[in-house]
């Protein structure tokens, strides 16, 4: 997990309207890091842990979760809308 970065280059190629095959460059950078997100298909609560929260007890707790796993589990929803 740690050798996974912020910053992504993907290649790939696209259809154009004519019918023929563009090859494509998108660089992507993550600007905010997710800090809480629910999956559709695990039906679970995700929260990183860079997050810190109050439990009932009045303790501090952080999640037990990477920001990337929360970006993974993002990625497995869409892909299986």
């Amino acid at each position: 997990m740690n050798a996974i970065r912020n910053d992504f280059a993907i290649w790939g190629k696209r259809t154009n309207g004519t019918g023929k095959e563009i090859p494509i460059h998108l660089r992507y950078a993550i600007d905010v890091k997710p800090q809480i997100y629910y999956s559709i298909l695990e039906k679970k609560l995700f929260i990183s842990n860079t997050y810190s929260f109050t439990d009932s007890q009045g303790r501090i707790t952080t999640g037990p979760y990477d920001w990337r796993e929360l970006i993974y589990q993002m990625a497995k929803d869409n892909l299986n809308k």
